[in-house]
């Protein structure tokens, strides 16, 4: 029952903000790598790795998977020994306007480094003016 929470699930486009995510693993993923990962495509889910993740795959699932977004602090990591993790959505006022009205996806895997083994639920971020 892996999950992912989020303080909020909206930012700004013109004003920005900030979002704190959770990664909550079971302890028995402690140590191992994990990956935050994101759609502008919707929940899927889609098989990756072997993996139902619950996203639908597109070119911002990819940007995520091989270098996130210099707004996006901690998307990649390994879990701490609960299983757990802190990664931080920071959008400068502006950097989100040509997403405005958009919704993102955002789901977290483990064993990101390899073989993923467990997959979050799906949380989605709005962007309102």
């Amino acid at each position: 029952h892996a999950g992912l929470r989020a303080t909020a699930d909206r930012v700004s486009a013109q004003h920005g903000g900030f979002i704190r995510f959770g990664v909550e693993f079971p302890d028995s993923e402690a140590g191992h790598g994990y990956k935050i990962l994101a759609s502008r495509s919707g929940a899927g889910p889609t098989g990756w790795k072997g993996l139902a993740v619950p996203l639908t795959f597109d070119s911002l699932t990819a940007r995520f998977d091989e270098a996130p977004p210099d707004f996006f602090h901690g998307a990649h990591g390994t879990l701490d020994a609960a299983g757990d993790a802190i990664a931080d959505l920071d959008l400068e006022a502006g950097a989100s306007l040509a997403w405005l009205g958009s919704t993102i996806w955002i789901a977290a895997v483990t064993g990101a480094s390899g073989q993923p083994q467990a997959s979050s639920i799906s949380r989605t971020i709005t962007i309102f003016p």
